[in-house]
């Protein structure tokens, strides 16, 4: 038989451990609540910064080029085959978001199979880390040994340049 002195302990601790797991549960069973607020200070600014005509031949007039923040336009009035215009053109990250290219669409108004258009230096998924520039290249050339001529010259182009960026994630 078990004495008494021992049965009261084990009573006692019964008792303790009831108390102890309501405790516990009474703790758990409340509803945490967690306050405070997050900022996020980012800012997207890649944009087209500086175009510059960098060499010519055979042009008849000097069209400023325009661009906004992801197109860059040109004009260029070309004399006669061989012309062609080159310009060189800066993209800058001035942001604080990594960046890469995801589109490079030219558009152009030319009727004349001999005018080509070229964008160089640049390619779909280059990146463009914060504080950086791509230099582009644009460039429009009327092949020398193009045989039909049109019936107006000089011969007005116009090349819109569209590149776009998305964040990177790499």
């Amino acid at each position: 038989m078990v004495n008494k002195k021992s049965r009261n302990w084990l009573v006692g601790g019964v008792v303790a451990l009831v108390v102890l797991m309501a405790v516990g549960y009474a703790a758990l069973a409340q509803e945490l609540e967690i306050f405070g607020t997050a900022n996020i200070d980012v800012e997207w600014n890649v944009e087209f910064t500086d175009i510059t005509l960098v060499d010519s031949h055979q042009i008849d007039e000097v069209h400023t080029p325009s661009h906004t923040a992801t197109t860059a336009t040109f004009e260029v009035d070309l004399l006669a085959p061989s012309a062609f215009a080159e310009y060189d053109v800066e993209v800058s990250n001035n942001g604080t978001i990594d960046a890469k290219v995801s589109s490079i669409n030219i558009n152009e108004s030319t009727d004349i199979a001999d005018v080509e258009y070229t964008v160089s230096g640049i390619a779909v998924d280059d990146e463009l880390a914060v504080g950086n520039t791509h230099a582009v290249t644009v460039r429009v050339d009327w092949d020398e040994e193009a045989e039909e001529l049109p019936a107006e010259m000089p011969v007005s182009e116009t090349i819109t340049v569209t590149i776009l960026y998305v964040q990177d994630t790499d």
